[in-house]
């Protein structure tokens, strides 16, 4: 089969728990499949993302220009995002140009699955696209965030934790009713994600 593996945030180096996993999981598929891995990500100096061409049949990397989290023109783009329905998690990884590039190949490339990694994979998912997709789930994120509003302490980070609960469950449900397959990895992720589509 042919993949389009789509995830944001970059893969390596391997230091989180959801990179080691998508990892695993692509080098595993790539000994009997061809896989495109396509990822976005805030551009830094020690990018090592090239290296992955030895493991992956193509490899398209596609660095942002995204601010440091608490500096000016990272909370200039948090208010904006105010005027929007989406959680900022997500829409800061929001790019015309990623979401073209994936369009394109689509278009002009025979694939058999469209995989989003993480709900911050769909962001510019091609999910009006007639293939098969799926969304990789590796966390509830709005129930994260759910818990951070709980937990908050003051009445700022009470409205922001707020903010991105609600506006990420909403987007949260949208993926999951546009894939045709969601993949969780736990039984309680499982009824998580089940209750969007009546199940």
């Amino acid at each position: 089969m042919k993949i389009l593996w789509v995830k944001a945030g970059g893969l390596v180096p391997l230091d989180m728990g959801g990179k080691i996993r998508s990892f695993q999981m692509m080098k595993a598929l790539s000994r009997k499949h061809a896989i495109t891995f396509l990822t976005y990500y805030q551009e830094h100096s020690s990018d090592q993302h090239r290296e992955l061409e030895n493991i992956f049949d193509r490899v398209i990397c596609c660095p942002l220009s995204i601010p440091d989290s608490g500096t000016a023109r990272d909370r200039i783009r948090y208010a904006k995002n105010l005027l929007t329905w989406s959680p900022y998690a997500l829409s800061k990884y929001r790019d015309r140009a990623v979401a073209r590039r994936l369009r394109n190949l689509v278009l002009t490339e025979a694939y058999d699955i469209l995989i989003a990694d993480f709900c911050v994979g769909g962001v510019n998912f091609p999910w009006s696209a007639g293939h098969t997709k799926i969304l990789f789930t590796h966390n509830a994120e709005a129930e994260i965030w759910r818990q951070h509003y709980e937990a908050a302490g003051n009445l700022f980070w009470k409205f922001v934790t707020w903010r991105e609960w609600k506006t990420m469950l909403r987007q949260e449900s949208a993926y999951v009713r546009r894939a045709d397959h969601v993949f969780t990895v736990s039984d309680t992720d499982k009824e998580y994600f089940s209750r969007f589509v009546g199940l």
